[in-house]
């Protein structure tokens, strides 16, 4: 059977300890989850691009000012395995990134 849960809804479900969970729509393409914990936060984005392909990221953060990218995953009928995607080269997985406020 798939697995259809997402890495930050397992994350979750296994750390309930959250000081605070809210999620904002951002655009009719992008959204954002957010859960706040004692040391720190665990950011989930998703992003739907112009070929429906939809993409997961989930970021963790000590201060809510850098991230480490702990997974991506991706989905959708244009979605390819075998694909190159330019976010995948520009910010590999487990990459240091500066978080937007």
């Amino acid at each position: 059977m798939l697995n259809t849960t997402s890495f930050f809804e397992r994350f979750i479900t296994k750390n309930r300890d959250y000081l605070d969970l809210r999620t904002l729509e951002i655009n009719f393409v992008r959204s954002m989850t957010i859960a706040k914990y004692r040391w720190g936060y665990i950011i989930e984005t998703e992003y739907i691009d112009d070929e429906n392909v939809t993409t997961i990221e989930v970021l963790g953060s000590n201060d809510g000012k850098t991230a480490v990218l702990m997974s991506r995953e991706r989905y959708g009928e244009a979605h390819n395995d075998m694909r190159s995607y330019p976010r995948d080269a520009a910010f590999p997985v487990g990459c240091k990134v500066n978080l937007i406020r």
